[in-house]
């Protein structure tokens, strides 16, 4: 394992010692990636990730570009995912370790999605080592799926489901007339193989509320405590531990469910919480508030990224996964600066120079982005109230 060369080490947020005791009670998880490791749970700052993915071959090079339009961009997410459902060429996992160097995740069934009610335990132990052999830092898994969950789903739920992995693992179980899926009956042995290999594993969400009317309703609250359990017995098998959690849900409940996330005591990863049902195309932006919102009441340790075309249907553009990155990064850098009185500091320097040229607009910030204009601007003129505060020479 690499020494923790990390950010919350370098702005003294959180001393080494806590930082072992912490990951030793499973309170952070240590994610490594080839170039840049990343810590996330308690006391850490908040992380972005970004998720990228093929589901037709013809996708290929377009990812690929996305990909190197990422990696070139000066604020990177923390971590990123490879959600491929289907296989070309070099796997965008192995390309991913390669060029955005830090954690890179993966859900080992997601490349068996042509196997549904057919898939084994091998075919997926097998996934998992050929994905760790390539250098994937974790694994993302869905156990709880099960017939009970699913029946109270569809009688309580307009949308009983919508995570794309839970419904390749439910098809399966259906198919199979099962009552579980099969990384419930296998658990142990998944989680044997990720003690062995060092690798995270994160526990996903399969009935995440699919409307802000759903959040916590019994499904999801059965769910919740079904993550806990599966989180407990990973962690008696010595794995090191997170999960995926919320989904949609509005912003007066967000506090409540911080506090039964927190529970659980263990780092979550956010789908979401995507605050409105009705911010169709700006689903990133309702992402983003709803992600700072619950990374303030120390709800959530990784916000994911999302576009706009969320629930449009379409496939994202390079220009709305550049965007929707910049969203993510904004609500964590926000979340941070609230979280950390230390972290906040850093916004000083903006303070300070913006008052030595005597204007507001100056290059930088957290895109480095923007022209630095001497003595006021365009939109105030003679009127600017930064000059009228500096003594005239």
């Amino acid at each position: 394992m690499k020494s923790y060369e990390l950010p919350e080490i370098s702005l003294k947020l959180i001393e080494k010692d806590l930082l072992y005791e912490k990951i030793q009670d499973g309170r952070i998880v240590y994610l490594r990636g080839k170039t840049k490791d990343v810590v996330i749970g308690e006391e850490c700052l908040v992380k972005v990730n970004t998720s990228i993915g093929i589901t037709r071959p013809s996708d290929y090079e377009s990812e690929i570009s996305k990909i190197n339009s990422i990696v070139a961009q000066n604020s990177r997410p923390d971590i990123m995912m490879d959600l491929s459902i289907c296989s070309n060429k070099l796997p965008i996992y192995e390309i991913l370790v390669e060029l955005h160097g830090g954690p890179v995740g993966t859900l080992p069934h997601y490349l068996l999605s042509n196997k549904i009610g057919l898939m084994t335990i091998d075919d997926i132990l097998q996934s998992m080592e050929k994905q760790a052999n390539a250098g994937v830092s974790f694994f993302t898994i869905h156990p709880t799926p099960n017939i009970q969950l699913l029946t109270l789903a569809e009688k309580l739920r307009k949308i009983p489901v919508t995570s794309r992995g839970a419904s390749i693992m439910i098809r399966d179980m259906l198919n199979k007339k099962e009552n579980d899926n099969l990384y419930s009956y296998y658990f142990n042995e998944v989680v044997r193989f990720c003690v062995d290999k060092k690798i995270p594993l994160s526990i996903g969400t399969a009935f995440r509320p699919p409307s802000v009317f759903n959040c916590l309703d019994s499904v999801h609250r059965a769910e919740l405590q079904l993550q806990k359990q599966y989180i407990e017995r990973a962690r008696a098998l010595g794995a090191s531990v997170f999960f995926e959690a919320v989904g949609h849900a509005s912003l007066d409940i967000l506090q409540k469910l911080s506090k039964i996330i927190g529970s659980i005591k263990a780092p979550m990863m956010a789908l979401g919480p995507i605050v409105s049902d009705s911010a169709i195309g700006l689903d990133h932006i309702a992402n983003a508030i709803g992600g700072a919102f619950l990374a303030v009441h120390r709800g959530v340790h990784v916000l994911n990224s999302i576009t706009r075309e969320e629930h449009t249907g379409g496939i994202p553009t390079q220009d709305s996964i550049i965007e929707g990155l910049k969203s993510a990064l904004l609500a964590a850098h926000c979340a941070n600066i609230a979280i950390f009185p230390k972290y906040k500091k850093l916004e000083e320097g903006i303070t300070q120079r913006r008052s030595d040229i005597r204007s507001c607009v100056i290059n930088g910030g957290l895109f480095k982005v923007g022209k630095t204009k001497s003595y006021g601007c365009e939109r105030c003129g003679d009127v600017c109230p930064i000059l009228l505060n500096k003594v005239t020479e």
